[in-house]
């Protein structure tokens, strides 16, 4: 009798005990907003971890996702007009046909990620890395894309009307585009391929072109001064080597 007595104590006092480690443990979502964030009115998900989640067709006009975790996230078809992605990680995500008109995007992460016919008309994108993004069909106008990195991304068919690329690095890219009066300034279009892209009026003054492709490019009205001109390839598809 007394034995079992013992061993129900035994019992109690490992319960409580593994009670008390427990209440000590901390959260899996400790330090992060779960996805209930969607739910407020204004969304504001900052530091939320939403990464893999789900959220396409939604209507997050002005949301707010400062350094949130949307790495592979589905925001398809969202109306994110006006929304706020300041230091967010996107890597991998799909924004296929997303509106991000005026959209807050600097230093924002979204490499190897699809923004196929996303509409980006005035957006702020300044020090984003945008590297190895399907970007086709995307529309860019009047953005602001001062030192964003593009590099190895694909452009074809996108609208840059007046996009500012200052600084930006377009190493690799794809930029088969519309850059009608785009300011490329000392950008880095290393190995960019511009064929038959519309460049009239763009500002491409001290930009490094070496290796870059401008065969068949619409080169009215550029400005090319002090543009680094090495194994180019122009409109007419002959090399310029001036600056090797």
């Amino acid at each position: 009798m007394l034995g079992l007595v013992a061993m129900t104590g035994l019992a109690a006092s490992s319960a409580s005990a593994s009670s008390k480690s427990d209440s000590k443990r901390p959260s899996s979502t400790s330090g992060h907003v779960s996805s209930t964030c969607l739910e407020t009115a204004p969304v504001n998900c900052e530091n939320a971890d939403l990464h893999g989640q789900d959220l396409h067709s939604r209507n997050l006009t002005g949301a707010n996702f400062t350094r949130a975790n949307l790495v592979g996230a589905n925001l398809s078809n969202d109306n994110l007009a006006g929304a706020t992605f300041t230091h967010a990680n996107l890597g991998g995500a799909d924004l296929f046909g997303a509106s991000l008109v005026g959209a807050n995007l600097i230093a924002v992460t979204v490499t190897k990620a699809n923004l196929r016919e996303a509409d980006l008309t005035d957006g702020s994108l300044g020090d984003g890395n945008f590297s190895h993004d399907d970007l086709s069909y995307a529309t860019f106008d009047g953005a602001n894309l001062t030192s964003a990195n593009l590099s190895g991304a694909n452009l074809t068919g996108a609208y840059l009307t007046g996009a500012n690329l200052t600084r930006a690095n377009l190493t690799g890219a794809v930029a088969r585009s519309y850059l009608t009066n785009a300011n490329l300034s000392n950008a880095d279009l290393n190995d960019t391929s511009f064929i038959d892209a519309d460049l009239t009026g763009a500002a491409l003054s001290h930009a490094n072109l070496t290796g870059a492709n401008l065969t068949s490019a619409i080169l009215a009205n550029a400005k090319l001064t002090g543009a680094r001109l090495c194994r180019t390839t122009v409109a007419n598809g002959t090399r310029n080597n001036k600056n090797c």
